[in-house]
């Protein structure tokens, strides 16, 4: 037990590392009346992070691919190439039938911002 501990914590720092979280949050909590913020105008999938969400499939809708994504609470969603995923700015850039690739804005640690990768494997 003590030891799948240790390699959970560090599975974690290594993802943390990487600008990944270990685990899944949601945005999506009531503000006061009167407040402004930017989360009123996102997509749904950008109110959580990518740990809550499940990559389930893919669809076709003519020539374009559709990914089909599951969140933590069994909440279906069908996302595109380019729509919002995620925390950080996410972005789907790619869909293919075992893995979603998604760029995130983050901190370079200069006051600035790069652009990272990451992917989510197709769950069955």
């Amino acid at each position: 037990m003590k030891s799948s501990l240790l390699t959970l914590l560090g599975i974690c720092l290594i993802l943390a590392s990487t600008a990944a979280t270990c685990q899944c949050r949601h945005f999506d909590e009531k503000l006061p009346p009167g407040t402004i913020d930017d989360r009123d105008f996102l997509h749904p999938l950008g109110l959580m992070t990518l740990d809550c969400l499940k990559f389930r499939g893919i669809a076709k809708h003519g020539k374009k691919l559709i990914a089909l994504l599951q969140d933590d609470r069994g909440k279906s969603y069908r996302v595109s190439r380019g729509e919002p995923i995620g925390e950080n700015d996410g972005r789907l850039d790619e869909i293919t039938p075992s893995r979603l690739t998604i760029t995130q804005l983050v901190p370079d640690g200069d006051g600035g911002w790069v652009e990272q990768r990451r992917y989510m494997l197709r769950n069955q």
